[in-house]
């Protein structure tokens, strides 16, 4: 090649390094459309326009809670998108095991952890490799397995003692 250059998203042309094995190299550091040109030896030009997007910006996860035995949050990324087989969930700083995260159809995940009082740590990764950590603490009282509760209440009775005062017979309609 006899010319090579790189025209960034702002219109500024910039020098391109030629490397050992005579290939030229540039790394883009923003966003946009980049027109790399070339000319060889014999004045023939060409180019092409590249759209770069880089994405330095972690994932999100939000509406982390927990109800009735199941922890439910949200992951989005709006540069690379999240990659869903990276999403993990830590009780205790201890990966869960054999638990699958499972996504709703409104775009939310959800996970049965039982009973189990302590931190969840949610970590999600982007496509582009951008990790983000979102904790949750469901303390003793949160996780208490619900009892059955039933609360009969009276409402009429009787009691009726015998003869001989030795045995008592007693009625209670429920």
């Amino acid at each position: 090649m006899k010319n090579v250059s790189v025209k960034d998203p702002k219109g500024n042309i910039l020098s391109m390094a030629l490397s050992q094995d005579s290939k030229y190299s540039y790394t883009a550091n923003e966003n946009g459309v980049y027109v790399v040109s070339a000319e060889d030896t014999s004045g023939n030009p060409a180019s092409v326009s590249l759209e770069i997007k880089i994405d330095k910006t972690a994932p999100t996860v939000t509406g982390l809670q927990y109800n009735n035995q199941v922890l439910t949050f949200a992951a989005s990324d709006s540069e690379s998108g999240v990659a869903p087989e990276s999403l993990r969930v830590l009780w205790n700083g201890q990966q869960m095991v054999n638990k699958p995260v499972q996504q709703d159809t409104d775009g939310t995940y959800a996970l049965n952890v039982g009973y189990q009082a302590g931190v969840y740590q949610v970590v999600a990764m982007d496509n582009a490799g951008n990790q983000t950590i979102s904790s949750l603490t469901v303390t003793e009282e949160q996780a208490a397995d619900p009892a059955l509760q039933i609360a009969p209440k009276a409402s009429a009775g009787s009691l009726a003692l015998s003869d001989d005062k030795k045995s008592a017979t007693a009625t209670i309609t429920v």
